[in-house]
């Protein structure tokens, strides 16, 4: 009789209710606030905003080096006001502003290539479900690309700088950054960084 009973699917009953059993762990999925949160995305948000700091520490360093030690890529033969050395200041001068201003203006293209990089990085690196992924790329880029935006254009503003020939100012400085709209901006910045982020990264996970 126990022969039969084992037949008759006795024993199986322990198997079945181990599968019930399993079924409300694996529905229990985590919400996207709970997401934002995880240990997961704060510490790949880290990661995003020390590259994105590293990057806008460096072209401050850069533009600052401009401001004292550069020297302007094209050069005239006249002299023009304050003699060869006066014309030389000058030129360098305007050579440091210029850049740096460009640079500034270039900060939003620079925070959507280090996205680029950042989604595709956490796609084949994070060993996560496909919502955890995009998740951590997508913070991760956004908080990065804010960071570049607005550190990045108050540390290349440092670059600005002023001639004077014989006393009298002849090259000003292009003006003063505005850290309110800088912050806007890279508020602006942030959301479409962190949709190039996703993006890749599911390009890579998905069609790669």
């Amino acid at each position: 009789m126990s022969g039969q009973d084992a037949d008759t699917g006795v024993e199986s009953q322990p198997t079945t209710q181990a599968a019930g059993a399993a079924q409300p762990a694996g529905a229990a999925r985590q919400s996207y606030g709970d997401l934002l949160t995880s240990p997961l995305t704060k510490r790949f948000a880290k990661f995003s905003a020390g590259v994105n700091g590293g990057v806008a520490v460096g072209l401050g360093v850069t533009f600052v080096l401009l401001k004292y030690l550069g020297k302007p890529a094209v050069t005239s033969s006249s002299s023009g006001t304050g003699g060869q050395e006066g014309a030389a200041a000058m030129a360098a001068t305007e050579f440091a502003n210029t850049s740096a201003q460009f640079a500034i203006y270039v900060l939003p293209v620079l925070a959507a290539a280090v996205a680029a990089y950042v989604g595709l990085y956490a796609a084949r690196e994070l060993d996560v479900g496909d919502r955890e992924l995009f998740v951590a790329a997508g913070a991760g880029a956004a908080v990065g690309a804010f960071l570049l935006v607005v550190a990045g254009a108050f540390l290349v503003s440092m670059g600005f700088g002023t001639a004077s020939v014989e006393g009298q100012q002849v090259v000003g400085k292009p003006g003063t950054v505005d850290l309110a709209n800088v912050a806007f901006n890279g508020v602006a910045v942030a959301v479409g960084a962190a949709v190039l982020s996703v993006a890749t990264a599911w390009t890579d996970r998905t069609l790669a």
